[in-house]
């Protein structure tokens, strides 16, 4: 029987790779730091695009990639999903935070960790 974090990954994993499925829009009860053309894909050298940006959590996910569930500050008292990614030796690592929310994934963070956690 698969644990809750497991039917968890499987869910964002699907949702990531449906676009009519994906929230990565900033507001006030949920901010977002996605910033995907921030961040330098180490297989092409050259900034994840958007889609890119999803593909690649939902692969992380699939390959069951470190995930930890966090309680989020905005909204309080809802869960996020972080997975921490060393993209390459001795860089910065990639800070990637999920929610589900109605049947959908939001975007909450595809950024670069300077201090290994985000508030977004």
């Amino acid at each position: 029987m698969p644990s809750d974090l497991e039917a968890v990954r499987h869910e964002l994993a699907r949702l990531a790779r449906r676009k009519e499925c994906r929230i990565e829009v900033w507001t006030r009860e949920r901010p977002t730091e996605w910033n995907p053309d921030q961040v330098l894909n180490p297989e092409s050298g050259l900034p994840f695009t958007r889609a890119g940006a999803w593909e690649f959590a939902a692969q992380l996910l699939d390959s069951g990639h470190p995930i930890t569930e966090v309680e989020m500050h905005q909204p309080p008292n809802e869960k996020g999903y972080v997975m921490e990614v060393e993209l390459e030796p001795g860089s910065p690592k990639l800070y990637i935070k999920l929610q589900l929310s109605r049947g959908k994934v939001i975007g909450r963070s595809f950024h670069y960790s300077l201090r290994g956690t985000s508030g977004a």
